[in-house]
């Protein structure tokens, strides 16, 4: 937080005994293998933060990894006011590749894409974990590690019976400032864009008033991350 005066953060911060519980072996100190997921909010407008996390795993309350997930995958949470208006926030961080280094849409690296974002659908419909009529709009967001084309945002994309789900770039195509390179997200560190896998869904909100992939220099760095960051504003 050193460089980010006036920002919160919630993360998740395990212990060197969570962390050896997690890795099965008593040197647990290498990140290699935990892929944390931090929120930031502006201090000055937002309040009442309350926040968690669960993991992407057939035991989501538990700090925990399936067989087929190459490393321990999680989502944060956090509930808040953001200046007066309830709103909720779900952060995560989907896998990469499998176990056995399957990637992309081959079957095993979709099934484990469908059976992850499915923990967070279940998560999100416990109303004890999620009430919109008491917590408010909520906006889904992170590195999914999918495009947005993928069969598994298929009932984030559109309206859902559910919850009333968008993607925020469908809502803003004809007003997206990246359009013409389908605003792309990954740069490699310096490559080419060349994959759309970082996502934003949303539900409650009533507009989306700008969507933007960021791809100006912070504090004369040209990349602060393999990602462009996704800028969206919504309207409560």
């Amino acid at each position: 937080l050193a460089n980010c005066a006036g920002y919160g953060v919630v993360d998740k911060e395990l212990s060197l005994s969570e962390k050896r519980k997690l890795h099965g072996w008593i040197n647990a100190n290498s990140a290699d293998d935990y892929e944390p997921v931090k929120i930031f909010y502006k201090e000055a407008d937002v309040e009442n933060v309350t926040s968690g996390t669960f993991w992407l795993t057939d035991t989501p309350n538990t700090p925990s990894k399936m067989s087929n997930q190459n490393q321990h995958r999680m989502a944060q949470w956090m509930r808040c006011t953001y200046k007066g208006c309830p709103m909720m926030v779900v952060a995560v961080h989907m896998s990469q590749k499998t176990s056995n280094n399957d990637q992309g849409d081959s079957e095993p690296m979709q099934s484990l894409r469908e059976y992850e974002m499915g923990v967070v659908q279940s998560w999100l419909d416990n109303p004890d974990n999620y009430d919109p009529s008491v917590d408010g709009p909520v906006v889904l967001a992170g590195d999914f590690n999918a495009n947005q084309s993928n069969a598994v945002f298929t009932n984030w994309k559109r309206n859902n019976a559910k919850r009333g789900w968008y993607y925020a770039r469908d809502t803003m195509w004809d007003k997206d400032q990246n359009a013409a390179d389908v605003g792309k997200t990954f740069n490699n560190w310096g490559g080419d864009a060349t994959s759309t896998i970082d996502h934003q869904f949303y539900s409650g909100f009533s507009d989306v008033k700008s969507y933007k992939v960021d791809r100006e220099p912070y504090a004369g760095v040209t990349y602060i991350s393999d990602h462009w960051p996704l800028t969206v504003v919504y309207e409560f």
